[in-house]
């Protein structure tokens, strides 16, 4: 009779439908996304691959890829990541060490953060960024795992996140590691971490990020650009004087869709890093609005999908995922506004890319399939 009685509730928020304002939130984001990528991508196509549509098509494998993945996990029982999330991270770790081997990692632009077979490629990052908010999600949701208790709890639960940010520190992928970090601490402390604590730990990082930037001079430059682009405007100041000059162009209505030219070569990956500032460009002030509100819903909606969760996991999991989907489009927008330096983060669900766009349509539909069981 008892386990009557708990099944039943469990079959009943079963059948609830998931959060409409979120999974309506992150398929427009998905569509401007697709509209933005096939306008942005189409000089570079021509000039890569002699083919206008060559990302777009791309791009549109992708999406139903992402789609397919969200239905999937929109209506696979989350409470099931309990298995799978410390086998995931393992295996996220392996292959962002095996990425790091000239044999099977691709180098691109000085790095080697990419498996690519034939026309696909894969970033191990991403996955990791991704494993390591489920593994925590899972292993927080535990009461002997309160980061709160003791100062060695907390300094556990850094230690695997510190692994990967080496591993991808050697790729090398700065501004990846520092997501990362940013978006763990920020989970660590909705978790109810000290803030004495993390304050602790963010002051030990100021020195190996010194020490890093003094290793590698471009992000040195990246720096100085931030602070003054216009005392190098024909270099280290280029890309940002160039977003700012996507941004002015449009206005608030944009020049029309197709008809910007800062993706002509002006602006660098202006269907990833940059498509913000190209969809300024054409279609304005007003659509860019329109897309930051849609990230204020999925971050609103998610956490409130967090908060009325019936379980710590349920809860934790929202909270986690939730973050990794705004954190990046809050850095992005930063970037192309010149607010901090420059980065190689993509907008989530708006950028060209398989495995970014991959991570967020599982994210979306974990977090629709807690909304499913509240």
């Amino acid at each position: 009779m008892v386990k009557d009685e708990e099944v039943k509730p469990i079959r009943k928020r079963a059948k609830n439908l998931p959060d409409i304002m979120f999974f309506s939130a992150a398929i427009t984001l998905s569509v401007i996304g697709f509209i933005s990528v096939s306008s942005a991508s189409a000089a570079e196509g021509y000039r890569l691959f002699h083919n206008v549509f060559y990302f777009t098509i791309r791009h549109i494998i992708f999406l139903i890829t992402g789609i397919l993945a969200l239905i999937i996990f929109t209506y696979f029982n989350y409470r099931a990541l309990k298995k799978i999330s410390l086998p995931m991270l393992i295996l996220s770790t392996i292959l962002l060490g095996i990425v790091l081997i000239p044999q099977f990692g691709s180098l691109a632009g000085g790095a080697r953060r990419w498996f690519r077979i034939g026309p696909l490629s894969f970033q191990p990052s991403e996955f990791a960024r991704f494993a390591i908010i489920i593994y925590l999600g899972v292993k927080l949701s535990l009461s002997q795992n309160n980061v709160r208790d003791s100062l060695e709890n907390f300094l556990k639960v850094w230690l695997l996140p510190l692994v990967l940010c080496v591993l991808i520190i050697l790729e090398p992928h700065f501004s990846m590691s520092i997501l990362l970090i940013i978006t763990v601490g920020i989970f660590i402390f909705i978790c109810g971490a000290k803030m004495l604590h993390l304050i602790s730990v963010g002051l030990m990082f100021i020195p190996v990020a010194i020490g890093l930037i003094i290793k590698y001079p471009y992000r040195a430059r990246r720096i100085l650009a931030y602070l003054d682009p216009f005392t190098d405007p024909s270099d280290k100041g280029y890309h940002i004087i160039q977003s700012l000059k996507a941004i002015i162009k449009g206005g608030f209505f944009g020049v029309g869709l197709g008809e910007g030219t800062q993706k002509l070569g002006y602006l660098p990956e202006p269907h990833t890093d940059f498509i913000l500032a190209i969809i300024a460009e054409e279609l304005g002030f007003i659509v860019v609005a329109v897309i930051l509100l849609l990230f204020f819903i999925i971050a609103w909606r998610g956490f409130k999908i967090a908060s009325q969760s019936s379980n710590k996991k349920g809860s934790l999991l929202a909270s986690g995922l939730t973050l990794f989907l705004v954190i990046p489009a809050m850095i992005n927008v930063a970037v192309i506004t010149g607010l901090i330096p420059s980065t190689g983060i993509p907008l989530t669900y708006i950028s060209y890319g398989g495995t970014s766009l991959l991570f967020a349509f599982i994210a979306t539909g974990i977090i629709l399939n807690i909304s499913r069981q509240l």
